[in-house]
């Protein structure tokens, strides 16, 4: 997984520049921020991420500026223009545990790697990101997915695609959804 860091404070003469790693893939980070055009130097507050064109990339919004008129500063939207990736996405929604599905926890396996999410109401100073996980699980093979519901139910999915996006309950199975911006 990726690491996006803002940084910054609220005193005025607090300016840094933020912090970018992106996973190698092999369980170690590369420093990013430079070469992706993502080191601003300021205060940054807040930062949510969302795949918003169904590409299988985040992009990331990031409120920037301080508590003075004097220091108000556009947010900052950054997409990503690569190749989309083969990526895996759930939408949760809690029948038995609560609608959001805050809690739950999602492993996806491919390749003997595993990656973790979990579903949170917020993340961070006044921000919360999408709805939806996104995985780019690693490797070739067939891709398994396990949910643990906050209601202690687990489900798993074997040979699901690349590229699947799903809408998964705690009482039933999931549902094929097409990717967001999409028909």
């Amino acid at each position: 997984l990726d690491v996006f860091l803002g940084n910054g404070g609220p005193d005025s003469g607090r300016r840094e520049p933020n912090a970018a790693y992106f996973g190698d893939g092999a369980g170690g980070f590369v420093e990013a921020a430079g070469p992706a055009g993502m080191r601003h130097v300021g205060r940054t507050h807040g930062i949510s991420a969302a795949d918003m064109d169904g590409d299988g990339l985040e992009e990331l919004l990031v409120p920037t500026g301080g508590a003075y008129r004097s220091d108000i500063e556009a947010p900052r939207l950054y997409r990503f223009l690569g190749k989309p990736l083969p990526s895996v996405a759930l939408r949760l929604r809690g029948v038995r545990s609560n609608r959001d599905a805050v809690g739950a926890r999602v492993v996806v396996e491919r390749g003997g790697r595993r990656q973790l999410l979990q579903v949170a109401a917020g993340v961070g100073f006044g921000c919360t990101n999408g709805k939806d996980l996104l995985f780019h699980p690693p490797g070739k093979g067939p891709i398994a997915v396990e949910v643990r519901w906050p209601s202690g139910r687990k489900i798993r999915f074997e040979d699901v695609p690349p590229g699947r996006w799903m809408l998964a309950e705690d009482a039933e199975s999931p549902v094929p959804l097409p990717p967001p911006g999409g028909d």
